[in-house]
């Protein structure tokens, strides 16, 4: 009678035993799932940002490029003291508004680039011909004011109205006076901006 009343026990602790195995199972399976999904969640964001950066990049590039064409057909047109007046007055432009390209493509015209220019910084909605690709002698806007007041002197201009003329058309963008304003080019052009 002992024995029999021993075994039923022992059944009846094995079968309540059997569903805490199995709950913790399921509780370790569940923790492995999560931490396995987890893993694919951070894969899969990492992807999707390096897939924007490259697709920035790529419009960046193909930004530029379309930039320096346009650049380098204006330059190609002539050899002329107007032809390369009209290179150094020539803003860069989108085909859509005509108005500044947005090349760190955040869809504002106010910020900084810094890419264009070797050591100085210009602004997305004042970027000149002379900023991304050269043309003869002129490899900089510095190289252009006196050009510039060359072609407004010899259109009649005296020279203090072709100071007042090239700072009409040369103009620094609405992002000169920010954080990068010393290094921004028409700061560091400074006093030579005048005829």
């Amino acid at each position: 009678m002992y024995r029999v009343f021993d075994t039923r026990l022992a059944l009846s602790k094995k079968g309540s035993e059997k569903p805490i195995e199995i709950f913790i199972a399921l509780f370790v399976i569940l923790a492995v799932a999560l931490v396995l999904l987890k893993m694919f969640q951070g894969q899969i964001s990492d992807k999707t940002k390096e897939l924007k950066d490259l697709e920035a990049e790529r419009k960046l590039d193909e930004l530029t490029t379309k930039a320096k064409e346009k650049c380098d057909m204006l330059c190609s047109r002539g050899d002329s003291l107007a032809d390369r007046a009209r290179f150094c007055m020539r803003q860069v432009t989108s085909d859509i508004d005509g108005i500044g390209v947005d090349f760190n493509n955040n869809e504002l015209l106010d910020d900084t680039v810094t890419n264009l220019i070797p050591g100085q910084v210009a602004c997305e909605d004042a970027i000149y011909c002379p900023h991304v690709t050269q043309c003869g002698p002129i490899r900089t806007m510095k190289d252009c004011i006196p050009l510039l007041c060359n072609s407004f002197v010899k259109s009649g201009f005296s020279a203090e109205q072709a100071t007042t003329r090239l700072k009409e058309l040369i103009v620094p963008g609405t992002c000169s006076a920010g954080a990068d304003a010393q290094y921004h080019w028409h700061t560091i052009l400074g006093e030579s901006l005048h005829c």
